[in-house]
């Protein structure tokens, strides 16, 4: 039988209503009596993705008068308010927990101050299980690559938003095309016309916590495509080890530029593509993002 389950989330801007939607199917069938959701007033998921009793915490405030490019002279102001509204939210959510007997509290935080709030809840608590759910950068992602091979030549198609410092030097190369954000359905139809599927994650160190804890969310829609994806990625990510787990090819834990070539002349060569890895691909999916599955596993955390 579940336990009584406190859910805090920092909903990202722009996004309340699918991530909303996430949360609503992961916690499919767990009894709504024993479930309760904590979120910034500002940020409340849509109200058709609420399966839980819904509590609202104190957001930060943003005074009219400070400009959009602030100063640093605003920084500690601005600590201040997080601070004061990481303290409502800590006395908020204690009376939860006593109120209710919580046993497991899952945080999924975007502001580190929700986090924060999280722990300091916790360390009040010791003994109730913690789960802390790190998330995708929102706001950076390309909504999807792929590339397209035409004889000798490949053509790669960007479809999303590109860092500002990467952009001139990427228009500068014959085989990249630009194509900036585009809606969901051309993004679909793209894949089923593509002949690779690329699925990067950065290399950099300050993008290590990202990579090792979260996957991209166009994952599930490149594996269900029927087309080869492949997963450029270091080798500790956690898409990596999904790749590896099922066997997933291609794959490369590299940006050796000559890994790079061998891949690329390896792949125009047809030796990267077979029936066997589309098979594996339709197994990671079912096994990894099959909804029943993913609840009865997420909601065994919470027993």
């Amino acid at each position: 039988m579940p336990s009584p389950t406190l859910v805090i989330a920092d909903y990202p801007k722009g996004y309340p209503s699918g991530f909303g939607e996430t949360l609503y199917n992961l916690f499919d069938g767990f009894p709504g009596d024993k479930l309760w959701t904590a979120h910034p007033g500002h940020r409340s998921p849509a109200h058709d993705k609420k399966r839980a009793q819904s509590i609202k915490l104190p957001s930060p405030s943003r005074p009219h008068w400070i400009p959009n490019r602030i100063s640093i002279a605003y920084f500690p102001f601005l600590k201040a308010q997080q601070f004061n509204a990481l303290k409502e939210s800590v006395r908020l959510l204690s009376e939860v927990v006593e109120k209710n007997s919580i046993a497991n509290i899952l945080v999924v935080p975007v502001s580190p101050w929700i986090l924060s709030a999280a722990l300091d809840l916790h360390k009040q608590y010791p003994k109730l299980n913690l789960v802390v759910y790190v998330m995708d950068d929102w706001q950076r992602h390309p909504e999807c690559h792929h590339n397209h091979r035409c004889g000798r030549s490949i053509e790669f198609n960007v479809m999303g938003e590109i860092a500002e410092q990467h952009r001139s030097s990427l228009s500068s190369l014959r085989a990249v095309r630009l194509l900036s954000r585009r809606s969901h359905s051309e993004c679909l139809r793209a894949m089923k016309a593509a002949d690779l599927l690329y699925l990067p994650l950065a290399f950099c160190k300050q993008s290590s916590r990202i990579s090792l804890y979260s996957l991209p969310t166009k994952l599930p829609e490149y594996l269900a495509s029927g087309k080869s994806v492949f997963f450029h990625a270091p080798k500790d990510s956690a898409v990596f080890r999904v790749a590896e787990r099922y066997d997933l090819t291609p794959r490369l834990a590299s940006i050796n530029p000559e890994a790079l070539d061998g891949f690329v002349e390896s792949w125009m060569e047809g030796k990267q593509n077979g029936r066997e890895a589309l098979s594996r691909a339709r197994s990671a999916l079912l096994e990894e993002f099959d909804i029943d599955r993913l609840s009865r596993r997420f909601q065994a955390a919470f027993v």
